[in-house]
């Protein structure tokens, strides 16, 4: 990787290309997970008021994928004038409780100083210790990327449903020739006794052997396709999106299957009363009007009304 300022490509490719040594999931199928999983809980928070100079899609995924993003007043190397803007950048420095005091901006179209927190500068975070949420996008997405793997390979599996010894080459030959007109489209494949034993075509005894396998017992496909809903709904639970109990027994009263309801809304209200915490100094220094919630419909929001 080239020397920095690094772009948010860069960023974005040299952190997601990273995958466990111990687990081999392929790497396109990762990165698919992934995108869809960011994707899905990049919907659910929604930002209000965001001046229309700002680039919606740097400022979430920067939040996600670093944790946080600075809002300064953005002097360009040119004499241009961005006011303020979200950028990310580097933390230094330590204030009385241990909070990084000074933000050092990585872009290569501001000439910025090292600029001090709170005075000079913003920062919103999305959670205490600065770190973004990608690692619970990564840990779901290998998960969904392995449980696809498996899916694909017992639908490959379950397409051999036997397999056919032969006692001599001829025998074989013909095999193969009637398994490719078989596998063409042709309903009624018929061949010539004579070649399946020519030394001796007076017996009468089958020159193959097969093996049949049960196929209907190895397919897993319903079974995986349960797992892979149980993952996405772990992990909607981990991040606060609303799901459906796949749990649920016959006779469960209404408050069994909403057990959870509590638990989905407890980290992803964290995280909206830690960006609107910083939205309140973000509009106190630059006169804005930012705030944080979730998207309507989700328990969230329905315990507010009910309150």
């Amino acid at each position: 990787m080239q020397s920095p300022p690094y772009s948010a490509d860069q960023v974005s490719w040299s952190y997601m290309g990273v995958n466990p040594q111990t687990v081999h999931a392929d790497s396109y199928t990762l990165k698919y997970f992934e995108r869809s999983l960011y994707q899905r809980l990049a919907y659910f928070i929604k930002l209000n008021n965001i001046p229309q100079s700002w680039n919606k899609d740097y400022l979430l995924f920067h939040l996600f994928f670093a944790g946080y993003v600075g809002v300064i007043d953005a002097k360009g190397k040119n004499g241009e004038n961005y006011g303020a803007i979200p950028q990310w950048g580097s933390l230094s420095g330590f204030g009385i409780y241990r909070q990084p005091t000074r933000l050092s901006v990585c872009n290569e179209f501001v000439n910025m100083p090292l600029l001090k927190i709170g005075e000079e500068c913003e920062i919103i975070r999305m959670t205490n210790d600065y770190r973004g949420i990608w690692d619970i996008v990564q840990f779901y997405a290998v998960k969904l990327a392995l449980a696809s793997k498996v899916f694909d390979m017992n639908l490959v599996a379950s397409r051999c449903s036997h397999i056919v010894t032969a006692k001599t080459k001829a025998a074989a030959k013909t095999l193969k020739a009637a398994e490719d007109r078989a596998q063409s489209g042709e309903s009624l494949v018929i061949v010539d006794e004579a070649t399946l034993c020519p030394d001796d075509p007076t017996n009468l005894s089958s020159p193959f052997q097969v093996l049949d396998y049960d196929v209907k017992a190895q397919y897993m496909g319903e079974q995986m396709l349960h797992d892979m809903r149980t993952i996405y709904n772990m992990f909607d639970t981990e991040v606060g999106i609303p799901n459906a109990n796949l749990e649920k027994k016959e006779r469960m009263s209404e408050s069994e299957i909403n057990a959870n309801d509590g638990e989905t809304y407890a980290r992803a209200q964290h995280w909206v009363e830690n960006i609107n915490d910083c939205f309140k100094k973000v509009n106190k220094m630059f006169g804005l009007n930012l705030s944080a919630e979730l998207r309507k419909g989700d328990y969230a929001n329905d315990s507010d009304n009910n309150n």
